[in-house]
């Protein structure tokens, strides 16, 4: 019973922090005004999500284009083809406004993401595949986001991200030392409460390495409340459809990825003459996602789409390439397979 109450009572702190964001975005008590975080009808603010990736057959090419680094090739069993039966794993974000004044809105997040691999046969499998399919890849991470509106029409937007991405297992925490920043500020525009527009530079590794990209975000909904645009590119775009308050559809992209720290693979394969052996995994994922109010703030999503993999090397360490044209130690391939999402997320009221 304790646990039942603690769990009531948390989850008590964490909606009245979301109704006072809610009352903070709509605050006109205050002579001046500012503009506020949220666009008009947009999708619903999500505090809590917890869901299940699902992703179909695919096969994985270790080093089938070229060899810069035949050690590592030979100690990892490149030029090899290995079937995956399919991936899957949880996913969790939670994310909770602290502060919700009207001129500085802080929230912070909490994330959880896991893909495990399952290969076809098991038995015969080189270290890398082998590796994947005993440990698979884990991204813990912690988030922050402030808004700050500078008058009616003008904000101040940064997000930073704090990951800790690897072939770690919760027996063999990975050191926190590997830890992968993001970050992106963003100043923008927001003329009425149906368009939002910015622009800024980030710091990140969607791509699987380090990159400094700049960045659009774009929100907007359509003079007849049913159509919307949700973007901040080059992450993610979705094009809105609201059938009504509790219905919505979305169809888009996003783009995901990191940098993951190969620790057990290391230490498995002790012959390896790298000590900071890092994949960089990238993926695209062209998408449908249904949303539904199941009861009062307690809501369904649903998504289906195709990963379209851009990204799958290793290299040595957290190497910023910038233009360069330099090889990575292997370059892998993995095919792009239908995947599948399903999620109950407890969202602000």
């Amino acid at each position: 019973m304790r646990q039942i109450h603690l769990l009531i009572y948390l989850f008590s702190i964490v909606f009245s922090a979301s109704s006072s964001f809610l009352s903070a975005q709509n605050d006109t008590s205050s002579t001046k005004k500012y503009c506020t975080l949220k666009v008009s009808c947009s999708s619903p603010f999500k505090i809590l999500s917890i869901g299940y990736d699902y992703q179909a057959t695919n096969t994985l090419s270790v080093n089938n284009e070229t060899t810069p680094s035949a050690l590592l090739n030979n100690t990892l069993g490149g030029n090899e083809k290995s079937n995956i039966n399919y991936n899957q794993g949880l996913r969790v974000a939670a994310n909770v406004p602290v502060l919700t004044k009207k001129r500085c809105m802080v929230i912070l997040g909490l994330s959880y993401l896991e893909n495990k691999y399952n290969f076809s046969d098991a038995t015969p499998l080189a270290p890398l595949p082998k590796n994947l399919n005993d440990n698979g890849l884990r991204s813990m991470g912690a988030s922050y986001a402030i808004f700050i509106p500078l008058n009616a029409t003008c904000f101040l937007l940064n997000q930073s991200n704090f990951d800790l991405s690897g072939d770690y297992n919760f027996s063999q925490f990975q050191d926190l030392s590997t830890t992968k920043i993001s970050s992106a500020l963003l100043i923008g525009y927001k003329p009425h409460e149906r368009r939002q527009i910015a622009i800024g530079l980030s710091r990140t590794y969607r791509g699987g390495e380090l990159a400094y990209l700049p960045v659009l975000l774009y929100n907007y909904t359509f003079p007849n409340r049913k159509w919307g645009i949700e973007s901040l590119l080059p992450a993610r775009l979705a094009v809105r459809y609201t059938v009504n308050p509790k219905n919505i559809l979305l169809c888009g992209f996003m783009s995901e990825g990191n940098s993951y720290y190969l620790g057990n693979l290391m230490k498995n394969n002790p012959g390896i003459a790298y000590k900071q052996l890092e994949l960089k995994r990238s993926e695209l994922r062209v998408r449908v996602v249904y949303e539904r109010s199941l009861y009062k703030f307690i809501w369904l999503s649903l998504q289906a789409g195709y990963r379209i993999n851009t990204k799958f090397n290793i290299d040595d360490g957290d190497v910023y390439k910038g233009f360069s044209t330099k090889t990575y130690l292997m370059e892998n391939k993995l095919t792009s397979p239908f995947y599948a999402t399903i999620a109950i997320n407890l969202v602000a009221p």
